[in-house]
Parts: structure tokens; sequence; C-alpha cells
């Protein structure tokens, strides 16, 4: 009669040990998964940033400035509906290296459109965007990168800056996107 009980307290210490085996490998398991998507919810942000950094950079211009009514002045920037890429400039937006962000790999081809087509800062209503996926090899950062510049009253202009980064750019399932977005607009006006 012992032989029995004795097995069967060992049947149930080992079930017990098993479970809490089980138990604390499904939180190990829980806490690398974790870990993962936060490695690549960093990675998928730091791309966003990469995106928002590299068309700030061209907005901010690198030209002369250009006088506005009443004596003030801005500079050209790359998303200027007057001169959009610096097309006017010899510049093409379709180059493979209209954006030249983070050095060697970082050229990148820009799609450019405008409502209506050919619009300019004279047209009030005038909408450009612009269209690029910033994929940077050096350090597997992709992005696809939105800039809509609108022409107000004035010939006044905002930029919208979206930058959408993403986590991993050879692996098509299992990845993660952060998103940034940028308003440059004068006093009185949003984007």
């Amino acid at each position: 009669m012992n032989r029995g009980i004795t097995l069967l307290i060992s049947i149930l210490i080992l079930t017990s040990a098993m479970s809490i085996a089980l138990g604390i490998s499904y939180i190990v398991l829980s806490e690398f998964n974790i870990n993962r998507t936060a490695k690549e919810s960093y990675s998928a942000f730091f791309a966003a940033d990469f995106g928002k950094e590299c068309a700030l950079f061209y907005h901010s211009g690198n030209g002369d400035p250009v006088e506005l009514s009443g004596g003030t002045y801005r500079f050209k920037s790359f998303w200027d509906p007057d001169n959009p890429c610096y097309e006017n400039d010899g510049f093409n937006c379709a180059a493979a290296d209209a954006l030249k962000c983070g050095g060697t790999g970082g050229n990148f081809p820009v799609t450019h459109t405008s409502v209506p087509a050919g619009c300019d800062r004279s047209d009030l209503g005038c909408i450009h965007t612009f269209t690029a996926e910033v994929n940077y090899s050096g350090l597997n950062l992709c992005t696809d990168l939105r800039v809509v510049s609108t022409v107000y009253a004035g010939g006044s202009v905002t930029t919208l800056i979206e930058s959408r980064g993403i986590s991993d750019c050879t692996n098509v399932t299992n990845v993660v996107n952060r998103s940034i977005e940028v308003c440059v607009a004068p006093t009185g006006l949003s984007c």
C-alpha cells in the first residue's frame, strides 16, 4: 500500500515541477518577444527620424534668400512650389541622387506631383507632393517619406513632412512601423 502512495506523491511532485518549469518558460519567452519588439520599435523610430531629418535638411535650403512681400525673406527650399527639387537650377527630382542623406549609399530619387499640374506660389491652393523611399542600406534603415507643400494667400507655403520608418528592410513580415510628422508653417498657418 505504501508503494502506491509513494508513486502518487512522486507523480504530483513531478507534475508540479513541470507546471512551474512551463510557467517560467512562458514568462522568459514572453520577455524575449517584448525585447525583440522594443528593438524593432527603436529601429523603426530611428528610421523615421532619419527620414525626417533628411527632409528638414532639404527644407532649410542651400540657396540665396528670396524676398517676399513686406520685405521679408525666405531661403530656397527643395520642396518649394516655385522651384521643386531645384529643377530651375538644373536638378531633377527623379535622378537617382536627388536626395543625398547619410553619406555613401544615401542617394534617393524623388517622385514629384502637383495639383493643379505645374502650379507655383502664384496659384492659391496649389499642392505639391514629394515622395521618396529613403532606404539607407548601410544601417538597414527604410523610410517612406512624404512631403506636402501647400500655397496660401500671399504666397505663403506650409510644408508637412511625414516620415514612416520600417524596422527591417529585408523582412516583409513581422515589421514594426513608426511615423513622425512635422509641420513647417509661417505664423498663423497650420498644415
